[in-house]
């Protein structure tokens, strides 16, 4: 199999070309989950399995946080390679255990036992996009994101096409999920064999000391919580929903915003690839060019979003009646606050990462607690209010509150490094 990836060791990527593949193989995996949450709904009864699909897709969320332990940004600006491969890979491990064993207690007090039993299967199926992250993590080290882009295509196309079959003439969501599990295997096998062939690892070894991954874990541990933090906002107010208005409600409600995660994926991939150079700029000294790189962000991320609301504005109606049909009338409305809450989600998450590469983890920590603890009254409060379209307004409120603290200590932090550069005349 390692011959089969020998034609692989190829030269670095541009940044350009890692931002491209690492876009296009997003955009359509991303686009593959929001078909499975459409043919969910078109293809069963009503929209209770769909609504079932949310909670799933939603605590499945708080597992990934869990399970990714926000390693992969620490991982790609380890320029000086403080840890091993083998160690960030047996850590992913750990992390990834601990995470599914929260989430099913997690399931086990807040869900009925046949909800629970699918969200345990639909995480089974989300480890592989656990464990995949940390294998791309080295494609990014090393300048390859054209493997992830593969990757995340092909993982994509197969999720779908094993979801829509088996919920088709099997109409059973756990036997979709577990046709799901199935297609992913061969491809965590492509991906393993993929990262190892375009790196200079060596030998991969299970094994990892108590003290290293003790240190990893500490250094790692706040930023992580403020993701998990960060993560189960969304979560929170889409349960107060399904609790407030019924499943059936929340169906309507996660159909008609999952394109925006597409849109949010979108705001995303702009600075994924990036965060390398970050740590290349923040190595060197060169807060210039930190500096230009976040206003072209932002701005990027001003643009998206106005460009998916006029969008939205001109073709969501027609869009959402041809996917979900005439069901859907009525409910346009939720998308375009939904727009603007996946860009605040997105925003918030390239703070947080940027936090990370600055290795300033309490910040990242207490800037995604702030919008934890205010959502769940924000949400109940607008969804008396304002219907579904409070769940976006509570998010959006929460997030951009994290974003401006994140900002502040951000400015804060390349303040004092300038200052330091300064008064050792470097």
């Amino acid at each position: 199999m390692s011959m089969l990836f020998n034609n692989f060791k190829t030269k670095d990527l541009t940044t350009r070309e890692n931002i491209l593949w690492n876009a296009l193989g997003s955009l359509v995996f991303l686009g593959c989950q929001w078909l499975i949450t459409v043919f969910a709904a078109r293809l069963s009864n009503g929209y209770s399995d769909a609504g079932v699909l949310a909670i799933c897709m939603s605590i499945a969320n708080i597992y990934a946080q869990v399970g990714l332990f926000k390693i992969r940004s620490y991982q790609v600006s380890d320029l000086t390679c403080e840890y091993s491969v083998s160690e960030y890979i047996c850590f992913r491990l750990i992390s990834m255990a601990m995470g599914l064993a929260f989430v099913l207690l997690y399931a086990f007090f807040t869900c009925n036992p046949s909800t629970a039993f699918s969200v345990f299967l639909y995480c089974v199926y989300k480890s592989f996009e656990v464990f995949i992250d940390v294998l791309h993590g080295i494609d990014q080290k090393s300048r390859r994101m054209d493997l992830c882009g593969i990757s995340m295509f092909v993982r994509g196309v197969l999720s779908l096409l094993a979801f829509t079959l088996s919920i088709a003439f099997l109409k059973s969501l756990n036997a979709s999920f577990l046709f799901m599990i199935l297609v992913n295997i061969p491809i965590l096998l492509l991906d393993w064999f993929g990262a190892f062939s375009v790196c200079n690892a060596g030998e991969f070894h299970f094994a990892i000391s108590a003290s290293r991954w003790r240190n990893l874990f500490v250094e790692c541990l706040p930023s992580a919580i403020g993701v998990v933090c960060c993560s189960a906002v969304t979560t929170v107010s889409r349960q107060l929903l399904d609790y407030m208005s019924g499943s059936e409600i929340l169906g309507i409600y996660a159909s008609v915003c999952t394109p925006a995660v597409i849109v949010q994926a979108g705001a995303s991939f702009v600075y994924a690839p990036l965060l390398g150079d970050y740590a290349a700029y923040l190595h060197n000294g060169d807060y210039k060019k930190i500096r230009k790189s976040f206003v072209v962000s932002v701005a990027c991320f001003l643009f998206i979003t106005g460009v998916s609301l006029v969008f939205s504005y001109l073709f969501g109606d027609w869009f959402l009646r041809t996917v979900f049909g005439a069901s859907i009338s009525g409910y346009t409305d939720l998308l375009y606050l939904a727009l603007v809450s996946a860009v605040s989600t997105a925003l918030i998450g390239y703070l947080t990462d940027l936090s990370i590469v600055f290795r300033n983890m309490r910040a990242s920590l207490i800037c995604n607690l702030i919008p934890l603890l205010i959502v769940g009254p924000l949400t109940i409060w607008f969804v008396s209010l304002c219907g579904p379209n409070g769940v976006s307004i509570a998010i959006i409120i929460s997030f951009m509150i994290g974003s401006i603290a994140l900002c502040i200590s951000l400015a804060n932090t390349i303040k004092r490094l300038s200052r330091n550069l300064t008064t050792t005349g470097k």
